[in-house]
């Protein structure tokens, strides 16, 4: 437990190191760019974010479940071959449909930025792969540096080109290049680790190793699928229904709330997974569930300060700190600073469900809740014409969400301690 605490706070200090950088600029950035800019950048990444799970079809996050570095070596080059092919085909689609796209996302002028969005997307792979490779060698010292030199870069580049450019494309282009930077900053010291190793499995191999983490492609991809449409469907749905500047309130506030999510729950997250891989391939799942109790609810603990400061003061807190113009995002906070607690202290779980391999289970849900959650946002703003309405309905359909994914985690891993305990004692029989 010990060793885990030193690589949560090993991240942790990374991200918060990255996060206070991006909080210092913030206030800055806010009187360079407007609501609407932040929405035609919250509409792009919306759609990155959705395309983001079908580009390698997470198959990235299994490399932290192989057994050796060769095999994941030949798990990166599958998973980099099938994001080449899924982008060709994102290209063609939104070559053959750009008219359409404009008008339904009300995009910045002709929208000609959407052709970027397969470059994000194949970046994003690249990321997802670098990341999951430094939680498999447990580089978690070199992720904490590298976090807060990328948070300098990028922000150090929104402040400089937007000066100049204070316009949406600044923002998108900078969105564009933004996983890019990370990815080669974390890959080449990863590279470096793995460069004298070589590759034992042969190239017609490749179908078997696809066939024995097809759990990713058939269960966690649909899965995280369904979670990127229900995170960024609000910025699509708002831009299209009461335009790019409530987008804007919505992708800024979402913005600001993803800090404790990143300074906590991600870092709690990935070591985490690390933890609950090592324990079930040790059948130790009594111990397993013991760690996921207790990390839980620790994280239920330290959330509730932050996100309560926003609950309480968030219109105020960002009219103060960001401008006048922004205390609608303030209002937009509030409600989704509910979403966001459940979101940080569901991370546990997520990792858990995976390493258990209860994908099918937890697709399942997503395939029940999404169609609600989106239904709520739609029902609040086209029917009833409020936004305000639509954000209240929707938060509450993703809390109940989250509180189901917890209660499974809990209950399948109690299911796999009392079947292990059930096999040892008609083994001693």
């Amino acid at each position: 437990m010990r060793k885990d605490l030193s690589a949560i706070l090993a991240v942790v200090t990374g991200t918060a190191g990255a996060q206070i950088i991006t909080l210092a600029f913030t206030p800055l950035l806010t009187r360079i760019f407007t609501p609407e800019a932040f929405g035609h950048l919250g509409v792009f990444v919306a759609l990155s974010t959705i395309l983001m799970p079908i580009a390698a079809l997470t198959l990235p996050m299994a490399v932290v479940l192989t057994k050796s570095n060769n095999e994941a070596k030949a798990l990166s080059k599958l998973s980099t071959c099938i994001a080449l092919l899924a982008c060709l085909i994102f290209t063609l689609f939104i070559v053959l449909n750009k008219p359409w796209l404009v008008n339904v996302l009300n995009a910045q002028g002709d929208g000609m930025y959407l052709y970027s969005v397969p470059a994000v997307v194949l970046f994003g792979a690249m990321l997802q792969l670098s990341e999951n490779w430094s939680i498999k060698l447990s580089l978690f010292k070199l992720r904490a540096k590298i976090s807060i030199l990328h948070a300098l870069i990028i922000n150090l580049l929104k402040l400089g080109v937007g000066f100049f450019i204070p316009y949406a494309i600044t923002l998108i282009v900078i969105a564009i290049v933004n996983p890019l930077i990370n990815a080669l900053l974390l890959g080449l010291p990863v590279k470096n680790a793995i460069k004298n190793e070589t590759e034992s499995l042969p190239n017609n191999d490749y179908r078997q190793l696809l066939a024995r983490y097809r759990n990713f492609p058939l269960f966690q991809s649909p899965q995280a699928l369904l979670n990127a449409l229900s995170q960024s469907a609000p910025v699509v749905i708002l831009a299209a229904l009461f335009g790019p500047v409530s987008a804007g309130f919505y992708t800024f506030s979402r913005t600001i709330l993803a800090i404790p999510i990143t300074l906590i729950g991600k870092a709690v997250g990935d070591v985490c997974y690390g933890r609950f891989s090592k324990q079930v391939n040790l059948q130790q799942f009594a111990q397993a569930k013991k760690y996921f109790v207790h990390t839980t609810f620790y994280l239920s603990v330290v959330a509730l300060l932050p996100l309560g400061i926003i609950w309480f003061f968030g219109p105020a807190l960002f009219s103060l700190i960001f401008g006048e113009k922004w205390f609608e995002a303030g209002v937009y906070a509030q409600w989704l600073s509910l979403w966001t607690y459940f979101i940080l202290i569901n991370a546990p779980s997520l990792k858990l469900l995976i390493v258990l391999k209860k994908q099918k289970q937890s697709l399942l849900i997503n395939i029940i809740s999404m169609p609600v959650r989106i239904a709520m946002l739609i029902l609040g703003g086209h029917y009833g014409n409020d936004e305000w309405l639509a954000l209240k309905l929707f938060v509450l359909a993703s809390v109940i969400h989250n509180l189901v994914i917890i209660a499974l985690a809990y209950i399948s891993c109690e299911q796999k301690n009392k079947n292990s305990n059930n096999r040892a004692i008609n083994y001693d029989s």
